[in-house]
């Protein structure tokens, strides 16, 4: 007979493999983790948390480059806590990608031997089969198909369909993915029109080109009416569209609305080689303080023609100061408007508010999140906007110092200590 203990702990196992079994079988988790920040993700593991879904929140924000595999001595340790637990293969061997890739593959087949359901380790697999050095389309093709079968909803199945290059997989795909678009109002799913796009283009032929053109022009039409904010995946799939259909004009619009940056870094390398500050030699304080109220009616005026631009608020935000009658409300707008621009703009414009007083403990909350979680990609040195070349004592140099960051920790006893405000923007 047994005892009650004895049946107390079956429950508990139970009850556990059942909790795992859901894992396996479910294809989406939990709205609210969607939604969380890796920092938020960190908080929750911490104090204990111990979801599946949360580990691989972490793993999806957690830049993988430069340097890949930051997670995987966390990820080994978890599985030798749970030896042969398909969540931990899966979550080992995503860790490893691009850090031991070799090895990721064979943890990433045990985790499918062990539980074949589990829909993420197909997608794992499929990213490694479609890149350069691992390239095989059978694998990539058999991964998404497998994928597609667990969770035919879910449109990350089909991330990797422009690798793949056989007709009729590419068709039958494009098939797919055509009907969960109609039939969605999600505005993340933007970027993968131009997928759908691309596939049936590739998968049709030529004599086709212009009844497909006639059905893009129809798919935009159905996405320009979408409510909400316009994100940049949507109108690069606006823009992908109106080219499609010959609308080059129309493209040409978004295309400029797009990548206005690069029209405000002209116009400053206009102003530059007029004023040749990078150039000159000797600049006296007086000197330097004219080019600069120079620039800064300058970037008053690009902000009016390219209000979208990161860049243009940027400047605009960082030369304010010398400006003869400036005010602490305008320079907080700017930097509003850097922000709404750039989300990743909060240590720049923490850096000029905090110089000036403004919302310092806002300030402080700017300086956290970018430790927390500014992209090892930006401080490599890669994407990076191009950058002002004006003297580093008036002007936030490089965004990646740590010691910048850490600086702003000082804020958190309150705005009273000027010098601390100081500190931050040195």
């Amino acid at each position: 007979m047994r005892t009650v203990p004895s049946l107390l702990l079956s429950a508990v196992l139970l009850c556990g493999l059942a909790h795992a079994q859901d894992v396996v079988s479910s294809c989406q988790p939990r709205a609210e983790i969607n939604a969380l920040t890796l920092d938020q993700v960190r908080t929750r593991l911490t104090a204990g948390q111990d979801d599946f879904f949360l580990y691989k929140r972490l793993e999806d924000l957690t830049p993988s480059a430069p340097k890949p595999g930051i997670l995987a001595r966390e990820f080994q340790q978890k599985l030798q806590q749970h030896p042969d637990d398909p969540r931990f293969l899966y979550l080992y061997g995503r860790s490893l990608i691009g850090k031991d890739t070799p090895q990721a593959i064979v943890y990433l087949n045990r985790a499918v031997e062990a539980a074949p359901n589990l829909p993420w380790t197909h997608s794992a697999l499929a990213q490694i089969y479609s890149s350069p050095n691992f390239r095989d389309e059978a694998k990539v093709i058999a991964n998404m198909r497998e994928y597609r079968n667990l969770c035919p909803r879910n449109l990350e199945a089909f991330q990797y369909l422009e690798k793949v290059k056989d007709a009729a997989e590419t068709a039958e795909a494009a098939r797919q993915l055509r009907e969960l678009l109609e039939n969605s109002q999600d505005p993340d799913d933007c970027g993968y029109w131009r997928s759908l796009w691309a596939a049936e283009f590739r998968a049709a032929p030529l004599a086709e080109y212009d009844t497909l053109r006639y059905r893009v022009a129809a798919d935009v039409e159905r996405l320009k009416p979408r409510p909400g904010p316009q994100r940049r995946n949507f109108l690069i799939a606006l823009a992908d569209g109106y080219k499609l259909m010959g609308q080059t004009e129309a493209a040409g619009k978004i295309d400029r609305y797009l990548n206005s940056d690069w029209e405000v870094h002209k116009a400053y390398e206009a102003w530059e080689a007029k004023h040749q500050t990078r150039t000159r030699n000797n600049i006296t304080e007086e000197e330097h303080r004219a080019d600069m109220e120079d620039l800064s009616k300058a970037a008053a005026g690009w902000v009016k023609e390219w209000p979208s631009s990161a860049y243009a608020w940027q400047t605009r935000l960082n030369t304010m100061s010398f400006q003869p009658n400036w005010t602490k409300e305008e320079m907080e707008k700017a930097g509003e408007e850097a922000l709404k621009a750039d989300k990743r703009s909060g240590l720049r414009v923490a850096q000029e508010w905090v110089r000036h007083g403004i919302r310092p403990r806002d300030c402080v909350a700017m300086g956290e999140a970018a430790l927390a979680q500014y992209s090892l990609e930006e401080c490599s040195g890669h994407r990076r906007r191009p950058s002002l070349r004006i003297r580093y004592d008036h002007v936030g140099g490089d965004d990646c110092s740590g010691g910048r960051l850490l600086a702003v920790k000082r804020f958190q006893q309150g705005p009273a200590h000027a010098d601390e405000n100081a500190a931050v923007a040195e």
